[in-house]
């Protein structure tokens, strides 16, 4: 063999040993990826976003960071996973939503096994094909369990809790995505409603398709009056009126083919007498509150008021959706309470 052809087979050996030395360090610093919690912008791409909330820095966990991540460096690594609870709360629908997604993120960033307290698993249980089981012997009336307490969204200690705590406690009633947007798919899943509930949104949604025929797109609206009017007078602000619909539905409507709108509301009343508009379909009083979700759920995109419920519709449905800002840029709510915490990242805010 010619010095030549031995020159270019030592590159060329080199060469291989250089790739897969870089290969292998590639995969090493993927085994020892710890989650950090991740924002998405509009292009896809994962930030880090850091949020200062009063004195708490928080980084946000988000959207599209998928949870073959989560699984990647933490299954089958023969630890046996341990318990984790999280207190109840004795809200509705929405709020009993919130705490179990946020034990179910919490517990997957942390490689627990999720438990429920027996109300929220009973609650819950009602309208969902959940696979979290309830505990009896981890009570959340022992206060000598080792507990770990959260706030109103993630912060990065969230993501090491301690091994010795058993339950969560602190904020009564968490709702931010922050807890859980990151294994989205599985939180959908866990949310899928009982055949009754289930079959009773097809039969909704099938017989409005039948009085218009020509339907490309579906739009849920659900409009919370009654109680929320109280809790916004609270805090100097207000329900929202018919220009918010008006404006949130010419959204659709110029985006969307053969658009028609579900209403769904505790004030079934107030919305026949105002959200008057050819595609306006007000359903029907539902047996619960879950048949109003399901048929939501089943929408292509939504338009939200103030509310747990509301945001469980949208976050159910998918697509795009619109919230309600009732609160101006600086109001001291927000400062508990900002809305790119309180909401997922890329729905639209509108007053």
């Amino acid at each position: 063999m010619s010095h030549r052809k031995v020159f270019i087979c030592f590159i060329l050996l080199q060469l291989v040993v250089l790739i897969i030395l870089t290969i292998g360090q590639i995969f090493i610093s993927v085994l020892k990826v710890r989650l950090v919690p991740f924002l998405s912008n509009s292009s896809g791409k994962a930030l880090l976003v850091e949020s200062r909330v009063g004195d708490l820095i928080v980084n946000t966990s988000e959207i599209k960071a998928s949870s073959f991540l989560l699984s990647f460096d933490r299954t089958n690594t023969g630890e046996e996973k341990l318990p984790l609870t999280i207190i109840s709360n004795r809200g509705r629908l929405g709020n009993q939503m919130g705490t179990f997604a946020t034990l179910y993120g919490l517990a997957r960033l942390n490689n627990r096994k999720p438990v429920l307290q027996p109300y929220t698993a009973t609650y819950i249980g009602r309208y969902f094909k959940m696979s979290v089981p309830a505990t009896e012997s981890l009570s959340e009336t022992n206060y000598s369990l080792p507990a770990y307490k959260i706030g109103r969204y993630i912060r990065s200690s969230d993501v090491t809790i301690p091994k010795q705590v058993v339950i969560l406690r602190g904020h009564k009633t968490p709702n931010s995505p922050t807890f859980y947007d990151f294994v989205r798919y599985e939180i959908k899943r866990e949310f899928r409603f009982i055949d009754p509930i289930d079959h009773y949104a097809d039969s909704v949604l099938h017989k409005i398709r039948q009085k218009f025929p020509r339907i490309d797109t579906f739009v849920g609206i659900h409009v919370r009056r009654t109680d929320m009017n109280k809790v916004l007078l609270k805090y100097g602000a207000s329900l929202p009126g018919t220009n918010f619909f008006n404006k949130s539905m010419s959204y659709f409507i110029s985006k969307y083919r053969n658009v028609t709108f579900i209403v769904v509301s505790d004030d079934r009343k107030w919305c026949k007498e105002n959200l008057k508009h050819p595609k306006v379909v007000i359903t029907p009083n539902p047996p619960s509150p879950a048949h109003d979700m399901a048929v939501l759920s089943k929408c292509n995109h939504s338009i939200i008021t103030k509310g747990t419920f509301g945001r469980w519709a949208g976050y159910l449905a998918g697509g795009e959706t619109i919230y309600f800002k009732p609160f101006p840029p600086n109001h001291f709510y927000l400062k508990l309470n900002p809305y790119e915490l309180m909401y997922v990242p890329e729905w639209i805010g509108m007053s």
